[in-house]
């Protein structure tokens, strides 16, 4: 998996938006998807091993949303 200052110089170069970037490196370096959680302004990055249902996907968002609410 490259170092995150790499994928963010990639970002920059490609002119592409830096999660994407991490996200697809997750999923072409480990074998993961990467389940993106917005909370707020904040962002939870979870990488899963595919496939993950609709169900899990409204879980995640679930535990995501408590534990941004716990550190407010």
């Amino acid at each position: 998996m490259p170092e995150l200052w790499r994928l963010r110089a990639l970002a920059t170069g490609l002119g592409a938006d830096v999660e994407e970037v991490k996200r697809l490196a997750a999923i072409q370096w480990l074998d993961y998807d990467v389940e993106q959680v917005r909370v707020g302004e904040d962002m939870i990055m979870i990488p899963l091993r595919r496939p993950v249902s609709d169900a899990t996907r409204r879980r995640i968002q679930k535990i995501a949303e408590a534990l941004a609410e716990e550190e407010l």
